[in-house]
C-alpha cells in the first residue's frame, strides 16, 4: 500500500522534502503505515550521524489511487537497490534506480530529496522519466548501430 510520512526536525516540517513517499507490501491499513512510519524514524534516530539531528513523526497519509489509475510517466518510479544503507564516513545514504527508465538517484538521510547521479544532473532530459527514457533509447539504439 502507498502512504506518505511527515517528518519534523526541532518541531518543523523539512523544508527541502516535507513529504516522504513510500509503498510496501505489509502495510495494509493506516495504523499499520503509522507504526512502520514509527519504527522507521526511530530506527532513524538511533543511527545519527554527528551532523544529523533527531527527527519526530509528523503526519501518516494513505495514497489514493483512483481504479485503473497508475503513476504518471513523467514521474521516476524509484526503487532502493541497496540492502543497508551505505555509510562512508559521516556521509550515509541509499541507492535508487528507477524502475522505467534506470535513471539512478541517492538519497542523503531521511527526509531529504532524491538528488540524480552525477551523470543524470546536468542534463534537463533527466529529471522526468519519460523523457529521459525517450533520451536512453535512442542513445541505445544509435550506439547498436554503429557498433553493427
Amino acid at each position: 500500500m502507498k502512504f506518505r510520512i511527515e517528518t519534523l526536525t526541532d518541531g518543523q516540517p523539512n523544508p527541502h522534502c516535507p513529504w516522504e513517499d513510500y509503498e510496501k507490501d505489509e502495510v495494509t491499513d493506516l495504523e499499520s503505515a503509522k507504526r512502520w512510519a514509527r519504527e522507521t524514524v526511530d530506527y532513524f534516530n538511533a543511527t545519527l550521524r554527528p551532523h544529523e539531528k533527531p527527527r519526530t513523526l509528523g503526519r501518516v497519509k494513505l495514497v489514493k489511487q483512483a481504479r485503473g489509475s497508475s503513476q504518471s510517466t513523467k514521474d521516476h518510479a524509484w526503487e532502493k537497490t541497496n540492502l543497508v544503507t551505505v555509510v562512508k564516513g559521516s556521509q550515509a545514504w541509499d541507492e535508487y534506480e528507477c524502475s522505467r527508465c534506470g535513471v539512478t538517484a541517492k538519497l542523503h538521510g531521511i527526509g531529504g530529496p532524491i538528488v540524480l547521479d552525477p551523470d543524470y544532473r546536468r542534463a534537463k532530459v533527466y529529471r522526468r522519466c519519460d523523457t529521459a527514457k525517450a533520451h536512453l533509447d535512442k542513445v541505445w539504439w544509435n550506439k547498436a548501430r554503429t557498433e553493427a
